[in-house]
């Protein structure tokens, strides 16, 4: 905290690529509620915001690495993702499900699997 109030400025990671939560404009201006939330933090420090947009893949190395000072990405905390950084506790509950045909999925043996042109997710 010290350092970020001491550098007056707030380095915050996005991937813009999360809609609704986060997503950019036909001007590339990335917009959402993630957005939001990260100003409200940056103004109740006071101090400017700076969000960087970062593949979704690369915010937990930037946030490590200390490029970034954190990450307000639709990130869903996992046990592995808290092994390396604190979580802050969930700002959004979706309730979101899923739902699936039982003889396909029952085929993964975990989430890469899933990461396949096999499977697609249809609202």
């Amino acid at each position: 905290m010290d350092r970020i109030i001491s550098r007056g400025e707030l380095r915050v990671g996005i991937s813009g690529d999360m809609p609704p939560m986060n997503l950019l404009t036909k001007d590339d201006k990335v917009i959402g509620m993630d957005v939001d939330v990260a100003t409200m933090i940056a103004e109740a420090m006071g101090v400017k915001l700076s969000l960087q947009r970062i593949d979704f893949k690369g915010l937990l190395p930037a946030l490590e690495s200390g490029n970034i000072d954190m990450i307000v990405s639709n990130m869903t905390m996992t046990p592995e993702r808290n092994l390396k950084v604190a979580f802050v506790g969930p700002y959004f509950t979706s309730g979101k499900g899923l739902s699936h045909k039982r003889s396909s999925i029952a085929q993964a043996k975990g989430l890469p699997d899933l990461d396949s042109p096999q499977y697609t997710l249809s609202p």
